[in-house]
């Protein structure tokens, strides 16, 4: 449209109408700056050591013209061509990078998947997948986290759920009988800490430093605890446990110092206690009750999600979004459909 008739339009407008008018195009100026801010930080990411192939590493590419506005690159080796999304969760998709923006800004938020999907203007299926895609990611960035120092630790329940459309699947099969709303004979539900729940064991230090990961149906052994937090923690550590018995012996196998708070308390003194991690147990419940129930295959991306908006609670909503958009941009990953529809429960 030319400049002439954009005024002449702007001309019949009243006041009201005009300040529509002006706060639209103010946010689609700023959602077209940032969007492209980001791209430059995700090129610039992307490409920290150089234009590289990312299917062979040579480094002797040339460009090769440009599609939907991105330079692209061929390698002279294996006559690859690449951008900077190529290979990542966004190679395969025709959502620009504004939309997956917005997504972040929701996720940030907490919406749900049909929410964002209204918001974004997609379907529920492809609101779901964008959301997955996007914490596979964040799970595979955040894996490696270690604590050090005083490290509370301690474990919450949560009950296995197999929620999901199953009637058309070839290979599952329901390891038990469907829940139905309400009460019914058949599902009792047992008292107390029974395999119908799933373990999330946590460590919490002093810095902030999070470590999550569902470990096992029902109660914890020591056996577990070994494995979760095998590699996951610096020197000179200092546990502060519960009185459980499978907290016993851990001290010989991960070389850390065992504080043990009594049976009914909380705290030994305002040095060694368990209220950072019991806080963070309550709000990660709290949290995850908004998503009415998170199919335990799924578990492990909606722990990174609530891990990486504890670590960055800090930080300013716009550098949240885009530390969480650059952070899924920038990993070499193949996220399929299939390979989100055809997950599997996996205990860490």
């Amino acid at each position: 449209m030319k400049k002439a008739d954009i005024k002449a339009i702007v001309k019949n407008l009243n006041k009201d109408e005009l300040r529509d008018l002006i706060s639209v195009a103010q946010g689609v100026l700023s959602a077209l700056f940032s969007s492209d801010e980001i791209e430059d930080n995700i090129k610039e990411s992307r490409f920290s050591k150089g234009y590289e192939c990312p299917k062979c590493q040579c480094k002797d590419v040339n460009k090769n013209g440009k599609t939907r506005g991105r330079q692209r690159y061929i390698c002279k080796r294996c006559r690859c061509t690449f951008d900077e999304f190529t290979m990542s969760p966004f190679s395969s998709t025709n959502l620009g990078l504004d939309k997956w923006l917005k997504y972040c800004e929701l996720m940030i938020l907490g919406l749900s998947i049909r929410q964002c999907a209204t918001e974004i203007g997609v379907g529920v299926k492809t609101s779901f997948y964008m959301r997955h895609r996007i914490l596979d990611v964040i799970n595979l960035s955040l894996k490696n986290d270690m604590v050090e120092g005083i490290v509370e630790v301690d474990e919450v329940f949560i009950r296995e759920s197999y929620k999901g459309n199953h009637s058309k699947s070839t290979t599952f099969k329901m390891p038990r009988e469907p829940r139905k709303r309400g009460k019914g004979k058949k599902d009792k539900k047992k008292r107390g800490i029974s395999n119908d729940q799933i373990c999330i064991e946590t460590g919490v230090d002093r810095k902030g430093n999070i470590v999550m990961g569902a470990v096992c149906n029902g109660r914890i052994t020591t056996n577990d605890i070994i494995r979760f937090f095998d590699g996951k923690i610096g020197e000179d550590v200092t546990f502060v446990v519960d009185s459980h018995k499978s907290y016993l012996s851990i001290n010989k196998d991960l070389n850390v110092e065992l504080k043990r708070v009594p049976r009914g308390k909380s705290m030994i003194d305002s040095v060694y206690h368990l209220q950072h991690v019991n806080s963070l147990h309550s709000g990660f419940k709290r949290w995850l009750m908004h998503f009415n129930g998170v199919s335990t295959k799924y578990i492990s991306n909606y722990l990174a999600w609530f891990k990486f908006l504890q670590l960055s609670k800090k930080n300013k909503k716009s550098d949240r979004i885009k530390d969480m958009l650059v952070n899924v941009a920038t990993k070499e990953t193949c996220i399929t459909i299939n390979t989100i529809r055809n997950r599997y429960i996996e205990l860490a």
